[in-house]
């Protein structure tokens, strides 16, 4: 991953927008603090791809062409791009102020514009120098940032791509929500996200998660869900609804989830195994009693290595067995 170039603009509504005069200065900590940044929104399991929508006029389209066409125009590229979010942030209470870092790369030998909204201070500094009349803008790496702040909102668009999307998008809070009318995607991205086989397994992994958790009250007869669910995730091509409704749930249950089914608008899916094989690699049980238990998901499965018990008094051992050795 190379920054072939970066910029940053100040944009706070409760101000007068500040374009930067100058390009980013690009020495080794700063394009260290970009990649770290790009790779993080790239690997964030709320990641979607998406599709430009009025693709021969879309402003966020046009001007990352630009940007990797004609390298003596980033500057002004950037600009439009920021002056375009700064219209819509004072218009839409929706977006908020940020600094905004425009970012062209190399990835893999394909090139793509990186659009970041970075939080001022919580991930990094900025000094602003007003030189000749022009603002130079270059950031600094905030070496005490807030710890577990990340980046809610980006874009990665890939240029000239031949795939069936444009580009990546990550707009955490919308997505948790799933909205997919965000104005970040919709008004300023103006793209749409694209329900392709990833996220589709995805959100049968998160959905059914949700379910397990809050509708089955009986952990042995969770695990023996997950089992089910987990082994045709692996062993499948497609997910049928109703296969796994029939191996892993009783009557009562199968009708629950079917009206579950309905309302997260779950369908038969083509698995992706990528996912499935990222997903399914850890796992971590949470105690109200203040222990937490991680490791491999094939562990947990192992009958030898580790096994739930039920109490009489309805609650539940989780033994870890034949154990030769731990770390004091």
């Amino acid at each position: 991953m190379i920054v072939s170039k970066h910029v940053t603009h100040v944009l706070d509504k409760n101000t007068k927008i500040i374009l930067n005069d100058f390009e980013g200065k690009n020495n080794l900590s700063i394009e260290k603090f970009i990649q770290k940044q790009v790779k993080k929104v790239l690997k964030h399991d709320l990641l979607r791809k998406a599709k430009f929508l009025d693709y021969e006029n879309n402003i966020i389209r046009n001007c990352c062409d630009i940007i990797i066409e004609d390298k003596d125009s980033f500057l002004s590229s950037s600009k439009e791009i920021a002056s375009y979010y700064y219209e819509l942030m004072t218009e839409n209470g929706e977006l908020e102020s940020c600094d905004l870092l425009v970012a062209s790369m190399l990835i893999r030998d394909k090139s793509y514009v990186a659009i970041l909204k970075l939080d001022y201070k919580k991930m990094h500094n900025h000094k602003i120098d007003f030189e000749d009349e022009k603002f130079n803008i270059q950031i600094i790496e905030n070496e005490i940032a807030i710890q577990g702040t990340s980046i809610k909102q980006a874009a990665i668009v890939e240029i000239n791509s031949l795939e069936t999307y444009d580009l990546f998008v990550l707009d955490i809070e919308a997505e948790k929500m799933e909205d997919d009318n965000s104005v970040f995607v919709k008004k300023f991205l103006n793209a749409e996200k694209i329900e392709d086989e990833a996220y589709k397994t995805k959100k049968f992994i998160r959905a059914t998660n949700i379910w397990i958790n809050n509708g089955i009250p009986d952990c042995l007869e969770a695990e023996k869900i997950r089992k089910v669910r987990n082994d045709m995730l692996r062993e499948r091509n497609v997910m049928d609804l109703e296969e796994f409704s029939k191996n892993a749930l009783n009557y009562e249950q199968k009708k629950l989830f079917k009206r579950f089914c309905e309302m997260y608008e779950l369908e038969n899916f083509t698995i992706d195994k990528t996912v499935v094989e990222n997903k399914l690699k850890k796992r971590k049980i949470g105690t109200f009693s203040g222990f937490e238990i991680s490791g491999r998901l094939e562990d947990f499965s192992d009958s030898m290595k580790f096994k739930i018990e039920r109490n009489t008094d309805g609650s539940y051992d989780l033994i870890i067995k034949n154990v030769d050795f731990y770390d004091k």
